[in-house]
């Protein structure tokens, strides 16, 4: 029993050692990262941050800067760091105000989701400021100069996931959306609104796909019952899945065809078709209303110069195998959309 009990006497030793020495340690790092800081941000007094966070070293366990940022440069400032997450979650405060060089302020860096406020007036031109940041979901304000003056030349290449963004300022050059394909309706109506209305020659770009969404009233025009019902034609069954979708499932030997309802363009409308599976073509599948257009995916857009009647069909192409293909045909008013680009005649507004 003796041995025993001193067995136990320096097993709890051993433990009490243990939770010392950790507790010894973490303060010697906590106390050796308060120092790092304190050299790297020259106890807050540093400036230049150009590629301060940039690169492989750079993640969320140690991307912790312990005073506030106001860099004067901050040009490749988070260039391919690997740093995931929002970057308001950070422990101090980013202050771009004073900032004379900014691009590819977060440019590669694909793990970045959102950030603040980014004042970019002090800088000439914000080129690629958020270039390939593909998973960039939100930028609460992009403040620009008043004068329209400052390129945005790659700013927003392969922003994938961006949906929310405001402009202040004006956008006074040819700049391009193309690729954020989720953004808001109120982020879109925010470049609109902020495009220079003293510059002609200048065109933007937006996503097809992020416009139709956003701005179609979600009203179908396409009201049941369809034309056609459940039917085989030419190899290809449709079935009519009772909540206004159709699918298809066979191998076409010749164009097969469904007809879901005939619409009426009016003067003066603007309309959206959607609803045809990603993927479609010519050659393959479609949603066609042949007076305006097909969509293949990614929905079609007009507005009405006359009174037009035409029937809306889904078309499976002779040698085009399917399976489960699902079609959700809808026409949509679009009339804000058209009224808001109205007040932006002198600018090319590109649809990809």
């Amino acid at each position: 029993m003796i041995f025993a009990e001193k067995l136990n006497t320096i097993a709890e030793n051993m433990v009490h050692l243990q939770n010392v020495t950790k507790k010894w340690f973490d303060r010697g790092r906590d106390y050796e990262q308060q120092e790092f800081w304190n050299v790297f941000q020259q106890n807050g007094a540093r400036q230049n941050y150009e590629h301060g966070f940039a690169g492989k070293g750079w993640y969320n366990e140690n991307l912790k800067p312990k005073y506030d940022i106001t860099p004067s440069y901050a040009s490749n400032m988070f260039l391919n760091t690997e740093y995931k997450g929002d970057l308001r979650d950070l422990p101090v405060k980013l202050d771009f105000s004073k900032s004379s060089s900014m691009s590819n302020l977060l440019g590669y860096a694909y793990g970045i989701t959102g950030i603040g406020v980014v004042d970019t007036r002090m800088t000439a031109n914000p080129l690629a400021i958020f270039t390939y940041a593909r998973a960039l979901q939100t930028v609460e304000k992009l403040i620009l100069k008043s004068d329209g003056s400052q390129s945005l030349n790659n700013a927003f290449t392969q922003c994938y996931e961006l949906r929310d963004i405001v402009i202040e300022g004006t956008i006074g050059q040819t700049v391009d959306f193309q690729h954020s394909t989720k953004l808001s309706k109120a982020s879109i109506t925010s470049i609109i609104n902020a495009l220079s209305s003293s510059v002609s020659g200048k065109s933007v770009s937006l996503s097809k796909d992020a416009v139709i969404e956003a701005f179609r009233n979600g009203v179908n025009l396409l009201s049941k019952p369809y034309i056609d019902s459940a039917k085989v034609v030419n190899g290809i069954t449709f079935t009519d899945n009772g909540d206004g979708t159709i699918t298809a499932n066979g191998t076409a030997t010749a164009d097969a065809t469904f007809s879901v309802k005939v619409f009426q363009t009016t003067p003066n409308g603007s309309f959206a078709l959607v609803g045809c599976p990603v993927g479609g073509s010519a050659s393959t599948y479609y949603i066609a209303y042949e007076g305006y257009g097909r969509d293949y995916g990614k929905g079609v857009m007009w507005d009405g110069s006359r009174d037009f009647w035409d029937t809306v069909i889904i078309v499976i192409k002779k040698g085009t195998k399917v399976s489960n293909l699902k079609f959700a045909p809808q026409i949509n008013n679009i009339n804000e959309w058209n009224a808001l680009v109205a007040t932006k005649s002198d600018w090319t507004i590109n649809l990809l």
